[in-house]
């Protein structure tokens, strides 16, 4: 007995510890709203230059005339942090954001060991009830979610703290523990508005299965509603501060009701959805109904995501009465009736995956054997899924930048085949997806320049965040006669210029020829993200690996080519 205790008390430390080096390893984003629609809006907020989604800013406040429709309650929060650290002259913004993630998922971490209290009793064959424990635990999604700043990270782990709440207390209800469950509900609304879909069916499966009189299911409904109205009422305290700026309080005029709608996020969320027949123009994606089905398979973590879509169809249909489906299916069906679809919407559905296998694994009269080959499977693909997505970053091109800034070499090389790079695609190597000029990094000077024999033509003496100025340094790398020229600091601390010089080379000889015309005797940094060119130097005595993507194993055994961006330290060609 004390053997199975300590595996599992490992099996819990390890999950623990995949949450932390997450946090760390995770630099950068997901989705780019995590980056612009919540510490952009901290960015804002501590004084900095910002240009956070949705909104027009000027010094203190919010234009008025701005589309709202993002909450202020998670940059509030981090805002508050943020501000701690910074008292304590913790100034590094990769490591105040490092402190934010690992927030963040040790509070997914907590919602993941009160679930599996709460519902491991649904689980009945004692086999597949240690692969719940495992599994759920051990889960691939979880670090990578929450070490997220991500709106639906947050929310969504409230959601599972909320339910899991409800369910270790069913026979205990009080009108305290009632209010707690509200205001649990209220966080995983005002995190993500979406989820208020998965909220109100949760309430009415407290009405229609509730074991208990109708008059005492219509009073804890009361209490439980109430919980939630606090929360949205101290959310749109948060939000007046945000949208008003200083001395928002005296501002506020809760009697004019054109106001408040005006100020209210939740309000402004819904109709821009409405105005845009809910995301159904030609400005947005246009999936079929279906559309989360084909995602989930191909776009989630095939092939365990068709063990995924069964399990959900299984459990949808068989455990009605769950209140885990009711807060999940009705939530898909009505994403699925939205013609534009990202996974991330589904994320409240996705987080309850180990359940869902195994109550599809516990219910059905499959053979024992091939219950048994199912979970070996599963266990062994998530495993390296787990190891992936522990200390992997998903913006890997800011971890690698982060490592240029601070090193003491200031030329970089960098060197791309023709087809590593698409022609829409910016061959500045600081401008990730338009929203890395803010919040890690503020560019003092920047300049491209043409060489034409001896002489340099400048040729732009701006920040090219936009697609028109993509041409300049596409002519300048298709002749390999150009470089771009930076000046920026870490917020406020000043650097030395940066010189990236753009080559462009398609084949192991072409890069010899030019590395042997270069003739540097000094260090420099050459990156790239092209992967003979990353085989070619990760093959030279005199290149050293300093950051990859992916590991330097990869070359050998990836028969795609995948493009891995790569920084290696050379000298002497």
């Amino acid at each position: 007995m004390n053997l199975i205790k300590s595996k599992f008390n490992l099996i819990i430390l390890i999950s623990f510890f995949s949450h932390i080096l997450a946090s760390y390893f995770s630099t950068g984003w997901l989705n780019a709203d995590e980056q612009s629609c919540v510490l952009e809006y901290v960015n804002f907020k501590l004084g900095y230059q910002s240009d956070p989604c949705f909104l027009n800013t000027d010094k203190d406040s919010v234009n008025s005339s701005s589309l709202i429709i993002r909450s202020w309650f998670q940059p509030f929060i981090y805002f508050v942090i943020a501000k701690i650290l910074l008292f304590f002259n913790l100034t590094n913004f990769f490591s105040i954001t490092f402190i934010l993630k690992l927030l963040s998922s040790l509070l997914g971490f907590g919602a993941i060991y009160f679930f599996y209290q709460a519902t491991k009793k649904y689980i009945k064959d004692d086999d597949i009830k240690k692969f719940y424990f495992i599994f759920i635990f051990l889960f691939w999604f979880f670090p990578l979610l929450h070490a997220r700043t991500s709106a639906e990270n947050l929310s969504t782990s409230f959601l599972i703290i909320a339910l899991s709440y409800y369910l270790i207390n069913t026979s205990k209800l009080n009108i305290t523990k009632l209010i707690n469950f509200g205001m649990l509900l209220g966080c995983a609304f005002v995190f993500r508005y979406n989820v208020g879909v998965s909220i109100a069916f949760i309430l009415f499966w407290i009405l229609f299965f509730e074991n208990n009189f109708l008059s005492k299911k219509i009073s804890n409904l009361i209490f439980i509603i109430f919980g939630i109205i606090i929360l949205i009422f101290i959310e749109q305290l948060t939000n007046f501060w945000g949208l008003e700026g200083k001395n928002f309080i005296t501002k506020i005029n809760f009697f004019d009701l054109n106001y408040i709608i005006d100020k209210t996020p939740s309000i402004q969320f819904f109709l821009y959805g409405s105005g845009n027949d809910f995301y159904s123009s030609s400005d947005w994606s246009n999936h079929p109904f279906f559309g989360y089905f084909y995602l989930t398979l191909f776009k989630y973590f095939p092939p365990i995501s068709i063990l995924i879509v069964i399990s959900l169809l299984y459990t949808w249909f068989f455990g009605y009465r769950n209140i885990i489906v009711w807060a999940t299916l009705p939530y898909f069906i009505i994403h699925s009736l939205v013609p534009h679809k990202e996974l991330r919407y589904i994320y409240p559905v996705l987080v309850f995956v180990p359940f869902f296998i195994c109550y599809f694994l516990d219910k059905t009269r499959i053979n024992k054997q091939i219950k048994n080959v199912i979970i070996r499977i599963t266990l062994v693909l998530n495993f390296f899924g787990l190891i992936f997505f522990t200390f992997t970053s998903q913006t890997s091109e800011l971890k690698i930048l982060k490592n240029i800034y601070f090193s003491d070499i200031r030329d970089v090389y960098y060197i791309n085949s023709t087809n590593s790079v698409k022609y829409y695609e910016s061959l500045n190597p600081f401008n990730i997806k338009n929203i890395s000029t803010n919040y890690y990094f503020k560019f003092n000077e920047i300049s491209y320049y043409e060489k034409v024999g001896n002489k340099e033509i400048l040729l732009r003496n701006s920040f090219c965040q936009k697609s028109d100025c993509v041409k300049f340094e596409h002519n300048l790398w298709k002749n390999n006669n150009g470089y771009i020229n930076f000046k920026i600091n870490l917020k406020n601390t000043e650097k030395n210029e940066f010189f990236v010089h753009l080559i462009k080379s398609d084949n192991v000889d072409e890069i010899q020829s030019l590395t042997k015309k270069l003739k540097i005797n000094s260090d420099v940094l050459i990156l790239t993200k092209d992967f003979d060119t990353s085989k070619h130097f990760s093959s030279q005595n005199n290149c050293k690996l300093i950051d990859s993507k992916y590991p330097r194993w990869i070359y050998e055994i990836n028969p795609i080519k995948i493009k891995n961006i790569t920084l290696f330290k050379c000298n002497n060609f």
